[in-house]
């Protein structure tokens, strides 16, 4: 009988992280839409908008002469600002 009802708490929770597991893994912060970035470097802002309710940000930073592109994605959590 025990054996039955531990072998439900662990479906039971596997359950559970598999539809939660978006919000358990990503937890993105939003920045002020009217933000202003500061950075040393010459760079711009580009701002795609994906469909009605999503857009995406990038920042582009510029150098003088450059041999290539580098593509770098910070994660899942945190942004530039904190």
């Amino acid at each position: 009988m025990i054996l039955y009802i531990l072998s439900g708490i662990i479906i039971l929770i596997f359950f559970l992280i598999y539809f939660f597991q978006e919000k358990l893994i990503f937890y993105p912060e939003k920045i002020p839409p009217d933000y202003k970035y500061q950075f040393d470097s010459d760079f711009v802002e580009i701002t795609y908008k994906i469909d009605k309710k999503t857009t995406l940000n990038a920042i582009l930073f510029r150098a003088a002469s450059s041999k290539g592109l580098v593509f770098y994605l910070h994660g899942n959590a945190g942004n530039l600002i904190s």
